[in-house]
């Protein structure tokens, strides 16, 4: 399987591509930061030229999504969204934050989270609203910590 990895010089990304390779995964990246791991496949560009990403997607079986607030998610998986549908790749991975899932029948985690995150779970929140309008088949995980520890490999859904 061919996958593309949008954040991939990041914690979550590096992460990701590491494993996807050793899985027997062709990994690629839209990255201008050079510190994604070796066996990666980097496209030139940026996240917000439609033409980067339209070439980063020829052949790609699915996308996986790694970019966090400071990397302005909501408009980058805006031209994201777009550049998969013009490519026809419809499967999409994202990683989000625990704060965009539901906390009680009738409100969600962001809604009872402190200021300190409200910013950063806005932005998420974005992504998912722009992720539920889209015909993409697409997972949101959504973690509620991230450490920069090496992998454990448990993990629990």
């Amino acid at each position: 399987m061919k996958i593309l990895v949008v954040g991939a010089g990041w914690q979550i990304g590096r992460q990701l591509c590491a494993s996807a390779h050793s899985d027997g995964h062709d990994v690629a990246a839209v990255q201008a930061d050079r510190s994604v791991p070796r066996h990666v496949t980097i496209v030139d560009g940026t996240l917000s030229d439609p033409d980067t990403l339209g070439a980063a997607m020829d052949g790609v079986d699915a996308v996986c999504c790694t970019l966090g607030p400071a990397d302005g998610p909501a408009d980058s998986t805006e031209t994201v969204i777009t550049a998969m549908a013009d490519a026809e790749v419809d499967r999409l991975v994202a990683v989000s934050t625990a704060a965009v899932l539901q906390a009680t029948p009738t409100r969600l985690r962001i809604d009872t989270t402190g200021s300190y995150v409200a910013d950063n779970a806005a932005a998420h929140m974005a992504v998912y609203e722009q992720l539920r309008a889209s015909d993409l088949d697409w997972t949101l995980a959504c973690p509620p910590a991230v450490s920069d520890g090496a992998s454990t490999h448990h993990y629990r859904t």
